[in-house]
């Protein structure tokens, strides 16, 4: 998964969805988006070719799902996230699919994390499709039932003997029934500049055994050199990134975001203030990590550039750190608390079961993509490590240190790792508007942190309610 580069959640929360016109089949859809406007054209199943026009900032072009009753070919439309070098495998990995199975044809569609929801939506309230997506169980919560229909009856046909571990099964079961079918594990890791480690003298640390507290701030006090523009770590306190660096620390001493009941906010919790008052104090008290209040940008381009030795964050930066051939290695993230928790939010396969037919194509292709021989070339490039455990013992992944430390964290993993666990669909409401702006403002020395912390837990609650 690559970064969500200048992508705002916040898109499918709080923006309008614009005005969908259906005249004889004729769609005409306005969002809100950047003035330019391209000319779409999209084909329907008829003989005719409906020009759209769509205020957007790229061209996307989209076949509606159709059967030839003629030919026994079937049509189905693919939409993901998947933006980065793991598109473009996916992609492949597509053809490959359609090669040798000449009776499924498979259109994809690719859009930022944003807004695949609500073209989604919209789509399918028009009976257009997709027929299967592949998105991320925080994002898709809210549309359950919507976008996402139960697939328990679907698994029947999957090897579910090759999930591991099982429970990985049960990220998308929701009021007991399943809504998705979990393929990889995109998660924090610990990134570290080799030549720095190497021009200092210092040992790398076990890629399998978690560094402690002290260990983490020990190593950070030796790595730290200000003179020399020489930073340890650098965590950030801006945006949606903010709050992942500090899910990892308060998740690793047991606290959700939300007590199971729904009702109360742990973010105001002893634990959760030792979190935060942890990644705090590595700037203010022990001066490993520059001053200033920055986001995942700035901090990733400090780290490519040698300024900070450790970087905390997801296996996604793999593709960009190959491409500036960097010299890196891989560590679990720190252990501050009492299980090794850290940021992740899986990629998973929802189906949204408009047409039979196509339902079952699209399931052909979904067991093809998940078998071990083909998972592997997608997860190998995309950085992610995946479930099917005999994917896993192939030489090719075994052979990569990202995800080999990966796979170790995701075996460590508790549901307390998945963002925003329990779900509520409110919860990326309470996120943007309530616990980012606080967050940032603690960081920036407006609010005192136990004052932020509880008008967090008392904003959030009373959104719930």
């Amino acid at each position: 998964m690559s970064e969500p580069k200048k992508v705002d959640r916040r898109k499918f929360i709080y923006a309008g969805l614009g005005a969908a016109l259906v005249v004889l089949g004729v769609t005409a859809l306005v969002v809100t988006r950047p003035p330019e406007v391209i000319t779409q054209t999209t084909t329907v199943p008829t003989t005719s070719v409906v020009t759209i026009t769509v205020p957007t900032t790229s061209v996307v072009t989209t076949t509606v799902p159709t059967t030839t009753p003629s030919s026994g070919k079937v049509t189905i439309t693919f939409w993901h996230g998947h933006t980065g070098p793991d598109g473009k495998v996916l992609e492949s990995i597509v053809k490959d699919f359609m090669s040798t199975h000449p009776n499924i044809e498979i259109v994809t569609s690719a859009y930022s994390w944003g807004e695949l929801m609500t073209k989604a939506e919209i789509a399918v309230a028009g009976g257009s499709g997709p027929d299967l997506l592949s998105a991320i169980p925080s994002v898709m919560y809210p549309y359950k039932d919507i976008l996402a229909k139960p697939i328990d009856d679907l698994l029947d046909q999957l090897d579910i003997s090759q999930w591991d571990p099982k429970t990985t099964l049960d990220f998308t079961k929701w009021e007991g029934k399943r809504y998705g079918i979990p393929f990889a594990y995109p998660c924090y890791v610990t990134y570290l500049r080799r030549d720095v480690f190497e021009k200092k003298g210092i040992d790398l640390p076990s890629s399998t055994k978690p560094l402690t507290k002290d260990e983490f701030l020990n190593l950070a006090i030796k790595l730290t050199k200000p003179e020399e523009n020489l930073y340890a770590c650098g965590f950030k306190q801006l945006a949606h990134h903010a709050y992942w660096d500090w899910h990892t620390f308060f998740a690793q001493f047991g606290v959700t975001w939300l007590s199971m009941d729904l009702k109360k906010c742990q973010l105001n919790s002893e634990d959760a203030f030792k979190a935060l008052q942890f990644l705090i104090d590595l700037v203010e008290k022990y001066k490993v990590a520059p001053k200033k209040v920055a986001g995942w940008s700035d901090y990733f381009a400090d780290f490519m550039a040698g300024r900070i030795a450790m970087f905390v964050h997801g296996t996604w930066c793999l593709s960009d750190l190959l491409k500036a051939k960097t010299p890196y290695s891989v560590i679990p993230v720190p252990l501050l608390g009492n299980s090794l928790e850290q940021y992740a939010d899986p990629h998973v396969l929802f189906f949204t079961r408009i047409d039979p037919n196509r339902t079952k194509a699209a399931l052909e292709f979904v067991k093809y993509f998940l078998s071990p021989s083909v998972i592997y070339k997608w997860s190998t490039v995309a950085g992610n490590p995946v479930f099917i455990k005999d994917a896993r013992n192939r030489p090719e992944y075994k052979e990569s240190n990202l995800l080999q430390v990966a796979t170790y964290e995701m075996s460590q993993n508790s549901n307390k790792s998945l963002l925003q666990y329990p779900y509520h669909k409110m919860e990326y409401t309470a996120l943007y508007k309530f616990i980012i702006p606080t967050l940032e403002a603690i960081w920036r020395n407006e609010i005192p942190i136990e004052n932020g912390l509880n008008k967090i837990a008392s904003d959030v609650e009373r959104l719930v309610a």
